[in-house]
C-alpha cells in the first residue's frame, strides 16, 4: 500500500497493524525517522525494513545517526 502525503503530517491509521516490507526512502533524518516512530513496530517478526540511504559513504550520516537508536 502506498500512502500519499507530507511526512510526519500522513496518517498512518488506514495502514494494517502488521508490515513484512517496509521501505523508506525520504533522504532526509526527520521524514524517515518520523515515519519509523509510526511503522517500527508494525513489523512483523521476520520483517524487513529497507532504508534507503542509510550511511551511504557518509553522505547521509544523519540519518544513520536519528535511525540507529
Amino acid at each position: 500500500m502506498l500512502v500519499k502525503g507530507r511526512v510526519p503530517e500522513v496518517s498512518y491509521g488506514n495502514l494494517s497493524d502488521e508490515i513484512a516490507y517496509l521501505r523508506i526512502d525520504f533522504n532526509v533524518a526527520p521524514s524517515e525517522f518520523a515515519a519509523l516512530e509510526h511503522l517500527f513496530d508494525r513489523v512483523v517478526l521476520s520483517g524487513m525494513i529497507i532504508l534507503d540511504d542509510y550511511e551511504r559513504a557518509g553522505v547521509y550520516m544523519p540519518q544513520k545517526l536519528a535511525e540507529d537508536p
